[in-house]
């Protein structure tokens, strides 16, 4: 059994709560009790990124933390759930992803990979770079270099390589908030996997009890 965050994290006692649910259960039974032994622990992860994200990254929309999601997903095959915290996905490329006017919602965090995994070095197809087109319109303050943008950063920007050259938008290292906030909640989140395996044992032993003969 395993509880995912950029890839998988295991909790052992998951697995032999899963292991025994099927000494008893069908995989579909199994599953959905298993569904139910996750949800406790996604909400609390979950609770963690958020909390994260507003100490370290709230950004001027708070699309970062509009963005967050998290689900159980069961699978009656196997009697098995996993849990997932993350991002939500966005869909589309970068121009798509912000064109129209509404800058704000749960669908808007496409920088959420950036920040996650960080990016190379990048560069723009000419000598300009700016936010022209994802952010429109804005005023340069100051004779170039260096140049300034009303609004500022990060509303605005704006940077220019000399003649024949290519701008150079430089490289986001990985902030890695989903990992760094599990990593700081990982002993509470334990504490709540050992909370909800022991209610499900719990309810388990209840149906064999009253299976037994008077």
């Amino acid at each position: 059994m395993s509880f995912e965050v950029l890839g998988e994290v295991s909790f052992p006692q998951l697995g032999k709560l899963q292991k025994s649910l099927l000494d008893e259960y069908s995989p579909a039974k199994t599953a959905k009790r298993m569904e139910k032994a996750m949800e406790p622990v996604v909400r609390m992860a979950l609770g963690k990124l958020q909390g994260y994200i507003r100490r370290n990254h709230m950004g001027p929309t708070g699309n970062l933390l509009r963005g967050t999601v998290a689900k159980v997903e069961k699978y009656d095959d196997s009697g098995n759930a996993v849990g997932l915290v993350g991002f939500r996905a966005v869909v589309g490329s970068l121009s798509v992803q912000t064109a129209g006017t509404v800058r704000k919602g749960p669908d808007r965090a496409f920088h959420a990979g950036f920040l996650e995994f960080g990016t190379k070095e990048r560069k723009t197809k000419g000598s300009i770079a700016s936010s022209f087109k994802r952010f429109g319109p804005f005023k340069i303050v100051g004779k170039y270099p260096p140049v300034k943008t009303t609004p500022a950063y990060p509303n605005a920007f704006f940077k220019r390589a000399p003649k024949g050259m290519l701008a150079k938008t430089g490289s986001v290292p990985p902030l890695q908030p989903i990992k760094r906030s599990f990593n700081e909640s990982k002993a509470a989140i334990e504490t709540t996997v050992n909370r909800t395996v022991a209610r499900q044992l719990l309810l388990t032993n209840k149906v064999m009890y009253a299976r037994l003969p008077a």
